[in-house]
């Protein structure tokens, strides 16, 4: 006869106490988070705080996101910000905006017609506009990078089942639109991973073209399921919505939410009350400068990396 031992402290008899099981954070709150982090970046020209700004949410992403496919679309967000960079400075080397200041190097100048006038092809490149325009087209790349993170922990499945019944309408489209580059960066890992299995190998050339009818094509087909389900479900009619298991609202939540929400408002009051730090002048071109405020933004942003919870296997 074999003997049971009983941890110490319990009573023999007493039913074991059931795991705490993780959960993931409500999507909501995941994008209250990132549209305080789109508005700290559309109120600031300051590289040192658009630097850390981006800095916090990289950190966030990776502690937090999940291991779905839809989640690695940070990578195609990130390359976007950096293409929007890219382009913004061929610009301002090409056609020029800000031609004061040190010169660089200048190119040779193109003559154009006379409607084509306060535009000018080629001429001095100078330190100031290389520095103002990185910058100026930094602010827009955070912000799709904020819109990447956003959709990277939020799952938009999720995000839709939480909207109220009255906003169905109206969160059919957005959610749709939502899910589109991750829906297309999960298509494109499918499509590779399918032509690695086959042993596929062609040229650049003819790779691109057989990627690219498929992605899309896959694409397409999800995202008609996904309206297909929606409909059928009564989303967007006048039918009675069920809500199978809705997403609580907790303490990790507001944290999260809240702490989105004062990054926002404190990079707005910065704005008014010391304009300088927020928009360094670029003539005369000076180190962009910190503030206990601006990192107390970045720690703001960057706190949902430890108070939010791990994701949960209901995200794959």
């Amino acid at each position: 006869m074999t003997r049971q031992l009983t941890p110490r402290g319990v009573q023999p008899g007493t039913p074991p106490t059931p795991a705490r099981t993780r959960r993931t954070l409500h999507p909501w709150a995941w994008w209250v988070w990132a549209i305080g982090g789109m508005a700290v970046a559309s109120f600031t020209r300051n590289a040192l705080m658009l630097v850390l700004l981006a800095g916090a949410v990289t950190w966030v992403v990776v502690v937090r996101r999940s291991s779905a496919p839809w989640a690695r679309s940070i990578r195609a967000y990130a390359w976007l910000a950096l293409i929007v960079i890219g382009i913004r400075v061929v610009f301002q080397i090409v056609v020029g905006g800000i031609r004061y200041g040190r010169v660089l190097f200048t190119l040779p100048r193109i003559p154009l017609p006379a409607w084509f006038a306060g535009i000018e092809l080629g001429g001095p490149v100078t330190l100031e506009g290389l520095v103002f325009t990185i910058t100026d087209a930094g602010r827009l790349a955070v912000l799709l990078f904020c819109v990447g993170a956003a959709n990277t922990l939020a799952n938009p499945r999720r995000a839709f089942r939480s909207v109220p019944r009255h906003l169905h309408r109206i969160a059919t489209a957005v959610v749709i639109a939502l899910s589109v580059a991750p829906q297309l960066v999960e298509s494109a890992q499918r499509v590779s991973r399918a032509r690695r299995l086959r042993g596929t190998t062609s040229s650049r050339r003819h790779a691109v073209r057989s990627l690219v009818v498929p992605i899309l094509e896959d694409s397409i087909e999800r995202s008609m399921l996904l309206a297909e389900s929606m409909e059928s479900r009564g989303f967007g009619s006048t039918t009675r919505v069920t809500r199978y298991r809705p997403d609580p609202w907790r303490l990790e939540e507001t944290i999260t939410a809240c702490c989105g929400l004062a990054a926002g408002l404190l990079a707005w009051w910065l704005q008014y009350t010391d304009p300088m730090l927020m928009s360094p002048p670029a003539l005369p071109l000076a180190w962009p400068q910190l503030s206990p405020i601006i990192v107390a933004i970045a720690v703001l942003m960057a706190v949902p990396g430890i108070a939010s919870p791990p994701p949960s296997k209901e995200d794959l």
